[in-house]
């Protein structure tokens, strides 16, 4: 190994940010806190769009993992 990317809403914790460049022996690759978000706007969005659309659930609503968000 090389490196390592670090990515995703939970790099934008500055402790985690510190400690794996602080503690890590190859090159640690990690973009700057405003690059690093997670998916809870593109859900939302989602969300809106299919609301929008006239698509509802009851709160009996199951997990699908292979739901198509298109």
């Amino acid at each position: 190994v090389n490196g390592v990317i670090l990515g995703g809403g939970v790099t934008a914790n500055l402790r985690l940010r510190t400690v794996m460049q602080k503690k890590s022996n190859i090159a640690t690759f990690i973009p700057s806190p405003n690059l690093c978000t997670d998916n809870g706007a593109m859900v939302g969005a989602c969300g809106y769009f299919s609301l929008s659309r006239g698509c509802r659930s009851s709160a009996d609503l199951d997990i699908v993992p292979a739901l198509s968000l298109g």
